[in-house]
């Protein structure tokens, strides 16, 4: 991953209030919220095709916190001040 990608993850990070991650299954990482908006994040070493192995991880996230995450939208530029 690029460095960018990493201050990406971070700001999303911080703007939804995350902690640290710990492990969520194989390549990915939970990143937990006091507030109900974790960040999962799925890292592989392949390019920007979406691997076979994602769409069930969407699905077992939507499932795990449907009734918890607060839908909430972060400016472009709030975004942009933390990258």
């Amino acid at each position: 991953m690029t460095e960018r990608q990493w201050r990406t993850i971070d700001a999303i990070r911080k703007i939804n209030g995350c902690g640290e991650g710990k492990p969520w299954g194989e390549h990915c990482t939970m990143y937990p919220s006091k507030g109900g908006t974790p960040v999962v994040t799925y890292i592989h070493s392949g390019d920007h095709l979406l691997p076979d192995e994602v769409p069930p991880v969407i699905v077992k996230f939507f499932k795990q916190y449907a009734g918890e995450v607060t839908i909430g939208r972060a400016s472009t530029e709030k975004l942009n001040h933390w990258i």
